[in-house]
């Protein structure tokens, strides 16, 4: 090894301190994927956690738009109900007249039947 005018224990300090800087070079560039694919997980993983919050938030309009229609529907539901009911109390009043009507009727014709009679019977 004297040929090329180096020493031996010099060549192998030298063969050693390049080993050595290659395998820090190597590791070097290991750690700088390693932190490059960090980078990239955590950018999908916030990517995830924004989608999911979007989830949840459609979720909850969703639900909320749900409610709202639920609460209307009710509403409606008590204003006919409401309608039902008074209607069918007019129709009660009604019916209550009617009768009252009839019975009135018949009273008159009851009261005017004998009248006629002897209205007749004193012309005759």
């Amino acid at each position: 090894m004297q040929e090329i005018g180096v020493p031996l224990p010099r060549l192998l300090e030298v063969y050693d301190q390049l080993f050595k800087a290659r395998v820090l070079q190597e590791k070097d560039r290991q750690k700088n994927a390693l932190f490059e694919r960090l980078l990239q997980t955590q950018q999908q993983l916030e990517q995830l956690r924004q989608e999911m919050k979007e989830e949840r938030e459609s979720g909850q309009n969703i639900k909320e738009q749900l409610e709202a229609e639920l609460q209307e529907a009710q509403s409606k539901i008590k204003a006919v109900e409401k309608r039902h009911k008074e209607e069918i109390e007019r129709i009660q009043e009604y019916n209550l007249l009617l009768q009252q009507r009839e019975a009135l009727q018949n009273q008159m014709k009851m009261n005017a039947g004998p009248r006629q009679v002897s209205v007749k019977t004193v012309v005759v």
